[in-house]
């Protein structure tokens, strides 16, 4: 309750937080309007409607590209900016520093010199990585629905960050539909991410994978990360269209997958293979 002077406007404030990233919708439903001693109120016709959006917290995940030779995706191009995972292409040569992978070193050229030199990896230029975030088959288990939002998110900027191009996509369970929205900057991940966090999710129904296969099958590249809380046979269909990476959050495993879950997976998900 607030007050304000005879025929004066009146600005109030309303903090307001949540432990779980989303979108939280704040609405005006009904307005009294009392007198100077709050003895009698009167309504008044008012509705108002906003909406803000609880960011997910986001963490350094490494998403390395390996050339899927399979693939026509994939370019004969590397870039000249960004080192990548290719090791058979080099990036630069350098010297050693801690944490570097002994995979990167270069023996000869470390012999020659006496001291250890290591090999920065290429990165291929791809034309587009799908990342697509599985809304079907969800629980509710909001710290599970957290843990995959943060980690789309994080794989998305991980990507970006290294200059690759991609689309990021989920389905929309209410119209049994696929979304995919294209990311060439951080400008267009930062637009995305309010709608990607409006997407509901349910129990049962059309999975995410079904339709991309049945309606976007152009969608699905050399390389794809998918992410759901349980696993289905749909991510079979998938697969024989290009390589999928999926990332399960649950107890159920999948024969050639990344599992994590809501407790540990940013020590889980630090780098993972596309």
């Amino acid at each position: 309750m607030t007050w304000a002077f005879p025929k004066g406007p009146r600005r109030t404030s309303l903090r307001l937080g949540s432990e779980h990233c989303g979108r939280i919708r704040i609405s005006v439903e009904q307005v009294k309007l009392y007198d100077c001693f709050g003895l009698i109120g009167v309504r008044c016709g008012c509705t108002a409607e906003a909406h803000m959006t609880v960011q997910p917290d986001t963490f350094p995940i490494r998403v390395n590209l390996i050339p899927n030779p399979d693939s026509r995706e994939d370019s004969d191009s590397y870039s000249q900016e960004r080192p990548g995972a290719d090791l058979t292409e080099t990036f630069r040569i350098r010297e050693y520093v801690p944490g570097d992978s002994i995979r990167q070193i270069h023996r000869k050229v470390s012999g020659k010199f006496n001291r250890l030199i290591v090999r920065d990896p290429a990165l291929p230029i791809t034309r587009n990585v799908p990342v697509f975030w599985e809304r079907t088959g969800q629980s509710g288990n909001v710290k599970c629905i957290d843990a995959q939002a943060e980690t789309v998110v994080s794989a998305c900027r991980s990507l970006s960050g290294s200059g690759v191009r991609f689309t990021l996509g989920w389905n929309d369970t209410e119209g049994s539909a696929c979304v995919l929205h294209e990311i060439c900057g951080m400008e267009d991940l930062v637009g995305v991410i309010p709608r990607l966090l409006c997407a509901a999710g349910q129990k049962d129904g059309v999975g995410g994978a079904t339709l991309l296969v049945q309606t976007r099958p152009d969608a699905l590249c050399g390389h794809m990360v998918y992410i759901r809380e349980e696993p289905c046979a749909d991510v079979l269909q998938m697969q024989r269209l290009g390589h999928v990476t999926a990332l399960l959050c649950g107890e159920s495993p999948l024969e050639g997958s990344i599992p994590f879950d809501a407790g540990r997976y940013r020590e889980q998900l630090g780098e993972i293979d596309v």
